[in-house]
């Protein structure tokens, strides 16, 4: 049995310097592949991402542009204060927009005489950009026109050839004005 015990340290003995002198084993090839292949899907997905950014960048331009060129409406619902006196040559503002016009379609529903009568109108016109156009008063002291014109983002109205002598006038409109940012 000393025998048997002393060729089995012996065997050890001899087995253990190999142990200790070897390096450690390469990394197995599988590994270099898994890392290569990991390194190439994140390449490709850094690639679909620039594509995907390049992309809503174009469709946000494009929004853009179709906004930009959207015909929005803004209504107009105004009332006037009274044209009499020294005010009657000031105009009124009836709708402001804040664009390019496009076009306005204005009513005149009603004017309105100071302290007296109301006379039912119902007309309309259509102002382009920086056009103008003539709706007849009634109720004034002589014949003269409310002048609907745009000017500086804005739907103004003003008394043309009307006399205030007693009492002022007043429009009722409605409408809309249609723009472009």
């Amino acid at each position: 049995m000393k025998a048997i015990i002393a060729a089995a340290g012996m065997t050890l003995l001899a087995l253990a310097p190999a142990g200790f002198s070897q390096s450690p084993p390469p990394p197995a090839p599988a590994q270099g592949d898994v890392t290569r292949r990991i390194d190439a899907e994140l390449s490709n997905l850094r690639r679909d991402v620039d594509q995907l950014r390049r992309q809503v960048e174009a469709l946000t331009r494009a929004l853009i542009d179709v906004n930009n060129q959207l015909v929005t409406a803004h209504q107009i619902n105004a009332v006037t204060d009274y044209f009499g006196g020294e005010s009657s040559l000031q105009p009124k503002v009836i709708s402001n927009y804040p664009g390019h016009l496009v076009s306005a379609n204005v009513t005149l529903i009603r004017t309105e005489r100071q302290g007296a009568q109301t006379f039912n109108i119902e007309r309309s016109v259509v102002i382009t950009p920086g056009g103008s156009a003539p709706i007849a008063v009634e109720g004034a002291d002589a014949l003269c026109n409310w002048v609907i014109y745009d000017e500086g983002n804005a739907i103004k109205v003003r008394s043309e050839g009307c006399s205030y002598f007693s009492r002022g006038l007043r429009g009722y409109f409605t409408g809309a004005a249609y723009y472009r940012r």
